[in-house]
């Protein structure tokens, strides 16, 4: 996913919100935080990652972030988040007082994309980077470098029922 990572940086750096979209299984939140984690360190970002369970996030979020310190917050599977508008609300445009965050990586499956870019639409334009489905090349590499894997007979196998989905 080098390509996609170098991609995803330059978006990034055009916008304070990247949504990165894509069928289940395709490594969004892989990249996602591979890309939070690189930002992080080239600006001395500190990295908060988001997750849904259900509960209002106005609270969790109010005390995370503190005064002077700046953030890349990862939102993951951002259509099953309650608040997402709670994390938009602390983006440089919309900030109001000294906490805020400077950029926000949404991860999202291709069907609640446009869900998604609407309530971002409200507060900042984001950039929009589709994760497509692993080539069967990426996968027997990524089987062989992870796993070991190299008899053709069983990486052939995997391949076919992975269908480019790691």
């Amino acid at each position: 996913r080098k390509e996609e990572l170098k991609s995803a940086k330059e978006k990034l750096s055009l916008s304070d919100v990247l949504i990165l979209s894509g069928p289940a299984g395709t490594g969004k939140t892989r990249l996602a935080l591979q890309l939070c984690n690189e930002v992080a360190e080239e600006n001395e970002y500190e990295v908060i990652c988001i997750k849904s369970n259900g509960l209002e996030l106005y609270e969790d979020l109010f005390s995370a972030i503190d005064v002077g310190k700046n953030y890349v917050v990862l939102v993951d599977d951002a259509n099953e988040l309650t608040g997402l508008h709670f994390v938009l609300d602390y983006l440089p445009k919309t900030a109001i007082g000294d906490k805020h965050i400077k950029k926000v990586v949404i991860t999202v499956r291709d069907y609640a994309r446009q869900q998604v870019v609407n309530q971002v639409l409200e507060v900042e334009k984001p950039e929009i980077l589709k994760v497509g489905l692993f080539k069967d090349d990426e996968i027997r590499k990524l089987i062989e470098v992870a796993f070991g894997i190299t008899n053709h007979v069983y990486s052939d196998r995997i391949v076919a029922i992975a269908e480019g989905n790691a």
